[in-house]
């Protein structure tokens, strides 16, 4: 199993237990080797894990719960809330991350892998219209049915990678819940499906 601390939205935490950034609010946007969060960002949160249980010993999917604090992934998931990873989930071939999941995965070679949702993948029609992210005809919303900002740099971001429509195969688009506040795709643009590590349930 990959042994990796998790990233929230500009917030991290380790599998293995918790750690609150001292220097750093965020991890890495692109070969940055730094990132200085805006004055809209908070301080990193914490974590704390349950025992891990192993749900599928052939493909060694474990269930892991998780206590959040932070607000980057709000108002979906509420600061203070459990949410349960299933790591490893996609590691047996079975699925593909799909629109709508809540994942955690890695980018940019950051070792501190992040959690958001997937907004996009390579099977979905994928536009920058009017300065909105437009996925198969539908503007991408947060589940409050928020619209998302983009500056001209993050859409600048994301425009790289859409070609003829659709994102490059077997990766896909992540955004955190909170349009305001969130590192995520409009950072970094897509990331592999070999760097998603695991899917959230949310209890």
């Amino acid at each position: 199993m990959v042994k990796k601390a998790l990233y929230i939205g500009c917030f991290f935490f380790f599998l293995s237990g918790c750690t609150e950034g001292k220097n750093n609010a965020s991890v890495p946007i692109q070969p940055l080797s730094t990132h200085i969060p805006s004055p809209k960002e908070t301080l990193p949160p914490t974590f704390s894990s349950s025992p891990s249980v192993s749900v599928s010993s052939s493909c060694q999917i474990t269930r892991e719960k998780k206590h959040l604090e932070g607000n980057s992934m709000e108002p979906m998931i509420k600061n203070g809330s459990w949410t349960t990873l299933l790591k490893g989930y996609y590691d047996c071939g079975l699925i593909a991350p799909q629109k709508g999941d809540i994942v955690a995965g890695v980018y940019g070679g950051n070792k501190l892998p992040l959690i958001k949702t997937v907004v996009a993948t390579h099977s979905d029609q994928v536009q920058i219209i009017n300065k909105k992210l437009v996925v198969n005809g539908q503007e991408v919303k947060n589940s409050a049915q928020q619209s998302y900002t983009f500056s001209d740099a993050e859409l600048k971001m994301l425009q790289m990678y859409i070609i003829n429509t659709t994102i490059p195969e077997k990766t896909v688009f992540l955004l955190g819940d909170n349009v305001h506040n969130s590192i995520d795709s409009r950072k970094f643009g897509a990331i592999s499906i070999q760097d998603i590590i695991g899917k959230f349930e949310i209890l």
